[in-house]
């Protein structure tokens, strides 16, 4: 019994422990929290990963592109006229212009002519 009369149920001692393994309790929680948001941020990032590709997969079928080998590009400048862009691909002359206009990627304007960065397009090719 205890100095007021009341039974003591537990020591000073058995205190601190249980205070102890609750603090680390809450730790192993919060590192437990902090990975599931961290795998959800993951997934998040993946599901907007995939719908961008499925997003440009929709436009390659709109334009009926084919796949194209690097290797090709090689034979070609740094900057790609439209002409290039029809051969590379195989499009004709509306749908190449189609596709310039559509802002898929960066196109520039020279007076009435258009340029295009081979790496830009690569990178488009690429889905990147």
């Amino acid at each position: 019994m205890s100095r007021d009369g009341t039974q003591q149920l537990f020591s000073d001692r058995q205190i601190s422990e249980i205070e102890e393994r609750l603090n680390s309790m809450q730790k192993l929680m919060v590192m437990d929290v902090d990975a599931l948001i961290k795998e959800v941020r993951a997934y998040r990032e993946l599901l907007n990963e995939t719908k961008e590709e499925k997003t440009k997969l929709v436009e390659r079928v709109r334009f009926d592109l084919p796949s194209v080998d690097e290797e090709i590009l090689d034979a070609y400048p740094d900057a790609l006229k439209p002409k290039d862009i029809q051969n590379i691909l195989g499009l004709g002359p509306v749908k190449t212009y189609e596709l310039l206009n559509s802002g898929e990627f960066h196109v520039v304007r020279v007076g009435r002519s258009y340029m295009i960065s081979k790496r830009v397009f690569l990178n488009w090719l690429k889905g990147q």
